[in-house]
């Protein structure tokens, strides 16, 4: 009877190891976050003007083709303008206000997507860019600091994710060709000077794709592009790579590019691995978190952004637009967004659009549905989950997305002024901030949103009172000068 058990036992266990896949009841989830990428350049754009050399194609063929014919295309998607407050209000799903406590900070006390999966079943792995309690460009006079040290390799761990490949957790250094300081959870660094950073990201990626697949344990992936944010150097696909040494804006279009054939690899990876099709399948969200760089700026005496050189998305028919990252505007914060599936349980239609805002602080209720976990949800965002599979609840759309948003660098009191220091609310056709500016978004193309209108007419006067009304729900980011989020004693 003993060495029945035993056969049973060791019978049982390698029928899932080797059909592990079909086990899983919960997706698997790649979250894909691409660096500076506003809608503008990623999906309407043909070229990018005032640039050395003259206007250069964009191109973006997985964007533009396989994400847009294939996905639930999320055509009104919203992040903030810059860089660490979106990611902290992605992976939290609070508003900035309760989540959010300076630059490159996150506040300890908020739960996070990986946190929560990590604690029921799921392998959870970060790669890429680390802008939370580890880059070293800001200093902070944070309590919290006593117990999570700026250089510490635990804040990945604690923050949720068990594996990690991450650039700049432990110093700063060359992102891209040379590429410097990408360490692994063990303390292994695995990039050096023959090396392409986002090539070493997607290798670690590939690698964990590889191991993970046919387990009956589900996986997150939190994959955070480096690409395309400056130092605008040439990618491997330009022939001036490898260079590490400069910063100029006619490299931008090789690392459109490029961006675009890591995001097509990471699709077919996993089109070519039926493993990930099994069980509850696997879910690819691509978004970005913020609109496209500016190019380079200073400050005036005023503290308002003055662009030096710019660098125009154009778009045939409409207009030139400069990329407003750091502004609170549409170009600003309008984002491309997909959800791409494969699985027993697909809800869209290839190609469908899903019209209502939708902001990175949705990320994380859609997610926690997708892993049929909603009982844990404790976030201010909507899930759209019902959008992507059949056994997700059926959840009514978003109407309004409010956004808070206020940068807090350490050290500088709000130093950028007018629109970058904002609230707004937002139907995806209409806009209002904080400082009562009410704008057009389909009708006037006004699409930088320097020009306010005084509502007129029943559907602009109801528009600006629904998002009014969202707006008198929550603090104007202008009005406070520090976090409104307790500290740790």
């Amino acid at each position: 009877m003993k060495y029945l058990l035993i056969s049973l036992i060791l019978a049982f266990s390698f029928g899932f190891a080797i059909d592990g896949a079909n086990h899983r009841k919960q997706a698997n989830v790649i979250l894909v976050l691409i660096d500076d990428l506003g809608y503008e350049t990623a999906i309407q754009g043909d070229s990018l003007k005032y640039i050395e050399g003259g206007p250069q194609p964009i191109i973006m063929p997985t964007l533009r083709g396989k994400l847009s014919d294939e996905s639930l295309v999320l055509k009104n998607a919203y992040a903030t303008p810059i860089c660490s407050p979106s990611r902290v209000q992605m992976m939290t799903g609070k508003y900035l206000y309760e989540s959010y406590h300076q630059f490159g900070y996150i506040n300890w006390n908020c739960r996070t997507i990986a946190q929560e999966l990590s604690w029921n079943g799921y392998h959870t792995a970060i790669a890429g860019k680390w802008q939370l309690h580890g880059n070293t460009s800001f200093n902070s006079v944070s309590a919290y600091d006593e117990d999570y040290q700026i250089t510490s390799l635990e804040n990945p761990l604690r923050l949720g994710y068990k594996q990690f490949l991450l650039n700049a957790i432990q110093g700063n250094g060359n992102r891209y060709s040379n590429c410097e300081n990408y360490i692994d959870e063990n303390g292994v660094l695995a990039c050096g000077p023959n090396d392409y950073g986002p090539d070493v990201v997607y290798q670690y990626f590939a690698d964990f794709i590889e191991e993970k697949k046919n387990s009956n344990r589900p996986f997150f992936f939190d994959y955070r592009m480096n690409l395309p944010h400056e130092p605008f150097e040439p990618a491997p696909i330009h022939p001036d790579y490898p260079i590490d040494t400069v910063n100029n804006a006619k490299y931008l279009p090789s690392m459109l590019e490029y961006t675009d054939s890591i995001i097509s690899n990471i699709i077919n990876l996993v089109d070519n691995t039926p493993e990930l099709h099994e069980g509850a399948g696997t879910v690819i969200m691509v978004l970005s978190d913020n609109g496209s760089s500016r190019g380079w700026i200073t400050n005036n005496p005023g503290g308002n952004p003055v662009l030096s050189w710019g660098i125009f998305t154009k778009i045939n028919g409409i207009g030139e637009y400069n990329g407003n990252k750091s502004l609170s505007s549409y170009l600003g914060c309008h984002i491309p967004g997909f959800v791409y599936y494969v699985g027993p349980y697909k809800k869209y239609t290839n190609g469908s659009q899903y019209n209502a805002p939708f902001g990175l602080i949705d990320v994380y209720p859609t997610i926690l549905d997708l892993a049929k976990l909603s009982h844990l949800k404790n976030d201010d965002g909507i899930s759209i989950a019902d959008e992507i599979v059949t056994y997700a609840d059926s959840v009514p759309d978003r109407e309004v997305l409010f956004q808070y948003y206020n940068p807090f660098f350490p050290g500088q009191e709000n130093p950028r002024g007018g629109t970058n220091l904002n609230s707004f609310a937002t139907d995806g056709d209409y806009w209002l901030d904080s400082y009562d500016r009410f704008y057009d978004i389909i009708d006037s193309m006004d699409w930088e949103l320097l020009t306010p209108i005084t509502p007129s007419g029943t559907i602009q006067l109801d528009a600006h009172n629904k998002l009014d009304s969202v707006l008198q729900l929550h603090p104007k980011a202008q009005d406070f000068n520090k976090p409104l989020i307790p500290t740790i004693p």
